[in-house]
Protein backbone atom coordinates (compact mmCIF):
# COMPACT_ATOMS: atom_id res chain seq x y z
CA UNK A 1 0.00 0.00 0.00
CA UNK A 2 1.50 3.31 -1.07
CA UNK A 3 0.80 6.19 1.31
CA UNK A 4 4.00 8.14 0.59
CA UNK A 5 3.74 11.92 1.00
CA UNK A 6 0.09 11.79 2.03
CA UNK A 7 -1.70 13.38 4.98
CA UNK A 8 -2.17 10.00 6.70
CA UNK A 9 -2.07 10.28 10.49
CA UNK A 10 -1.28 7.92 13.33
CA UNK A 11 -4.98 7.51 14.06
CA UNK A 12 -5.70 6.99 10.37
CA UNK A 13 -3.45 3.94 10.39
CA UNK A 14 -5.72 2.26 12.96
CA UNK A 15 -8.00 1.41 10.06
CA UNK A 16 -5.31 -0.69 8.40
CA UNK A 17 -5.89 -3.43 10.98
CA UNK A 18 -8.63 -4.92 8.84
CA UNK A 19 -6.19 -5.53 5.97
CA UNK A 20 -4.71 -8.74 7.40
CA UNK A 21 -3.13 -9.69 4.06
CA UNK A 22 -1.18 -6.41 3.74
CA UNK A 23 2.47 -7.23 3.05
CA UNK A 24 4.04 -3.90 2.05
CA UNK A 25 3.43 -0.43 3.45
CA UNK A 26 5.09 2.77 2.26
CA UNK A 27 4.81 5.74 4.63
CA UNK A 28 7.71 7.86 3.34
CA UNK A 29 7.31 11.59 3.91
CA UNK A 30 4.31 11.33 6.23
CA UNK A 31 3.90 12.84 9.69
CA UNK A 32 3.40 9.50 11.44
CA UNK A 33 5.07 8.84 14.77
CA UNK A 34 5.78 5.79 16.89
CA UNK A 35 2.12 5.67 17.93
CA UNK A 36 1.29 4.44 14.41
CA UNK A 37 3.70 1.52 14.79
CA UNK A 38 1.52 0.03 17.54
CA UNK A 39 -1.38 -0.16 15.07
CA UNK A 40 0.80 -1.96 12.53
CA UNK A 41 1.55 -4.74 15.03
CA UNK A 42 -1.83 -6.29 14.15
CA UNK A 43 -0.81 -6.93 10.54
CA UNK A 44 0.45 -10.54 10.51
CA UNK A 45 1.85 -10.48 6.95
CA UNK A 46 3.51 -7.05 6.90
CA UNK A 47 7.01 -7.78 5.64
CA UNK A 48 8.18 -4.43 4.18
CA UNK A 49 7.84 -1.05 5.87
CA UNK A 50 9.14 2.24 4.46
CA UNK A 51 9.56 4.85 7.21
CA UNK A 52 11.87 7.19 5.27
CA UNK A 53 11.60 10.89 6.04
CA UNK A 54 9.24 10.35 8.98
CA UNK A 55 9.37 11.41 12.62
CA UNK A 56 10.15 7.85 13.76
CA UNK A 57 12.94 8.08 16.37
CA UNK A 58 14.95 6.00 18.84
CA UNK A 59 12.05 5.93 21.31
CA UNK A 60 9.92 4.15 18.71
CA UNK A 61 12.24 1.18 18.20
CA UNK A 62 10.47 -0.94 20.83
CA UNK A 63 7.19 -0.62 18.92
CA UNK A 64 9.00 -1.45 15.67
CA UNK A 65 10.46 -4.57 17.30
CA UNK A 66 6.92 -5.81 17.96
CA UNK A 67 6.03 -6.01 14.26
CA UNK A 68 7.02 -9.65 14.09
CA UNK A 69 6.60 -10.29 10.37
CA UNK A 70 8.96 -7.54 9.11
CA UNK A 71 11.73 -8.58 6.75
CA UNK A 72 12.74 -5.16 5.41
CA UNK A 73 12.60 -1.70 7.01
CA UNK A 74 13.71 1.58 5.40
CA UNK A 75 14.66 4.39 7.78
CA UNK A 76 16.32 6.89 5.42
CA UNK A 77 15.93 10.42 6.72
CA UNK A 78 14.07 9.35 9.85
CA UNK A 79 15.09 10.54 13.30
CA UNK A 80 16.53 7.15 14.27
CA UNK A 81 20.16 7.45 15.36
CA UNK A 82 22.94 4.91 15.47
CA UNK A 83 22.11 4.30 19.14
CA UNK A 84 18.51 3.52 18.18
CA UNK A 85 19.56 1.06 15.51
CA UNK A 86 21.48 -0.97 18.07
CA UNK A 87 18.15 -1.56 19.84
CA UNK A 88 16.68 -3.35 16.85
CA UNK A 89 16.07 -6.91 17.95
CA UNK A 90 17.49 -9.06 15.18
CA UNK A 91 18.98 -12.49 15.06
CA UNK A 92 22.40 -11.29 13.96
CA UNK A 93 24.50 -8.20 14.47
CA UNK A 94 23.93 -4.68 13.22
CA UNK A 95 27.07 -3.07 11.75
CA UNK A 96 29.80 -3.24 14.38
CA UNK A 97 27.43 -2.79 17.32
CA UNK A 98 26.42 -5.91 19.25
CA UNK A 99 22.72 -6.66 19.61
CA UNK A 100 21.59 -7.84 23.02
CA UNK A 101 20.62 -11.44 22.22
CA UNK A 102 18.83 -11.81 25.57
CA UNK A 103 16.07 -9.45 24.43
CA UNK A 104 15.29 -10.98 21.05
CA UNK A 105 11.60 -10.97 20.27
CA UNK A 106 10.12 -10.33 16.88
CA UNK A 107 12.43 -8.95 14.21
CA UNK A 108 14.33 -12.23 13.93
CA UNK A 109 13.28 -12.52 10.28
CA UNK A 110 14.62 -9.07 9.30
CA UNK A 111 17.08 -9.48 6.44
CA UNK A 112 17.38 -5.93 5.14
CA UNK A 113 17.74 -2.58 6.86
CA UNK A 114 18.17 0.58 4.81
CA UNK A 115 19.66 3.54 6.68
CA UNK A 116 21.75 5.35 4.09
CA UNK A 117 21.95 9.15 4.49
CA UNK A 118 21.79 8.79 8.27
CA UNK A 119 24.49 10.74 10.16
CA UNK A 120 26.25 7.69 11.60
CA UNK A 121 29.91 7.36 12.26
CA UNK A 122 31.96 4.65 10.61
CA UNK A 123 30.59 1.96 8.35
CA UNK A 124 27.03 2.19 7.04
CA UNK A 125 26.69 -1.44 6.05
CA UNK A 126 24.46 -3.87 7.81
CA UNK A 127 25.09 -7.52 8.51
CA UNK A 128 21.98 -9.31 9.65
CA UNK A 129 23.29 -12.84 9.40
CA UNK A 130 24.20 -15.02 12.36
CA UNK A 131 26.92 -13.58 14.56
Amino acid sequence: MLLNDTAVTDDGLKRLGRFKALEELELRGTTITGKALTYLQTLPRLSYLNLCDTQINDGDIDALNEICSLVSVSLLGSEVTEAGLTKLQVAGSLASEPVDQSTLTCLAELTELDFARQPFSGCHTVSLGPS
